[in-house]
C-alpha cells in the first residue's frame, strides 16, 4: 500500500514528548493560542518540566519569536534565574522569579579594567547608599498600588557566600555578577552548571545556619582597615 504522504517520524515522536511533557489540558490551551509548534520544539529536548514550562511561559508573555527563544536556551535563561533564587530567604522582600545571575552584558563591550579587591571596597561602600535610596523611594514616590521597591548590585566576581549572609535580601537587594563577554558554548555551560551547583549547596547550608553569629563574623570580615589602604 502507497500513501500520499511520507509518514515523519520524527514528527511523531516529538507529539509523544509533548503529550508526555504537557499534560495539563488548561496549560497546553493556553500556550497554544500564542505559541507555534515549532515554539515548542525547541522547548521539548529540556531535561525539566520546570525548564520546559519557564520557557514556554517567557515566550507566551513577552511574545518571543523562535530565533529569541533559541537565543534565550543558549544563554541559561531558566538557570540563571534559579541561581538568582537562591539569593532569596523566606523573609526577603526580593521576590523570586525577578533577577537573574550572573547578568551577561556582552553586548555592552565592557571592560574589567580594575582590581577585584578594590571592587569589593566598593560594593560594601554603595550598601548604605542603596539602603537609603529604597527607602527614599518607599517613602516619597512608591504609589499605593505598587510594590516596595527592589535593588541589584551587578559586579564581576561577587563574594558570593559572604554577601548572601548578610541577607540583604530581607532589606529588598540582591547582588549578582555580571560577565563582559560571553564565553564558549560548551565552556559556558559547564560554567553555569558549577554556579548552580554551588548555589544549591549555599542554600543548603544557609538553612542550618544560625545568622546571628555567622553575620556579626562576616560583617568584622568586611569592615574596612586602615591598612586595606596601604
Amino acid at each position: 500500500m502507497k500513501y500520499g504522504k511520507t509518514f515523519d517520524v520524527h514528527n511523531l515522536r516529538r507529539m509523544m514528548r509533548f503529550a508526555e511533557n504537557f499534560n495539563d489540558f488548561q496549560i497546553v490551551t493556553e500556550l497554544a493560542s500564542k505559541l507555534s509548534w515549532s515554539h515548542f520544539i525547541e522547548i521539548l529536548p529540556l531535561k525539566s518540566n520546570e525548564a520546559r514550562l519557564f520557557y514556554a511561559n517567557e515566550s507566551a508573555e513577552r511574545r518571543f519569536g523562535t530565533k529569541e527563544l533559541r537565543r534565550q536556551i543558549s544563554r541559561k535563561a531558566f538557570e540563571r534565574r534559579e541561581i538568582a533564587n537562591t539569593q532569596v530567604s523566606d523573609a526577603s522582600n526580593v521576590p523570586f522569579n525577578v533577577f537573574k545571575d550572573p547578568y551577561l552584558l556582552d553586548v555592552l563591550e565592557l571592560k574589567d579594567n580594575f582590581a577585584e579587591a578594590d571592587l569589593e571596597k566598593a560594593i560594601l561602600l554603595i550598601l548604605g547608599q542603596m539602603r537609603f535610596y529604597l527607602k527614599w523611594l518607599d517613602r516619597y514616590e512608591r504609589q499605593e498600588h505598587e510594590n516596595p521597591p527592589i535593588g541589584i548590585i551587578l559586579c564581576t566576581a561577587a563574594s558570593r557566600e559572604q554577601v548572601e549572609l548578610l541577607e540583604l535580601d530581607k532589606e529588598g537587594i540582591a547582588v549578582a555578577e555580571y560577565w563582559t563577554s560571553l564565553p564558549p558554548k560548551t565552556e559556558f555551560e559547564c560554567k553555569i552548571k558549577e554556579i548552580l551547583s554551588q548555589a544549591k549547596e549555599r542554600l543548603a547550608r544557609r538553612k542550618l545556619l544560625a545568622s546571628g553569629e555567622v553575620l556579626r563574623n562576616i560583617e568584622y570580615f568586611y569592615e574596612t582597615k586602615d591598612d586595606d589602604y596601604e
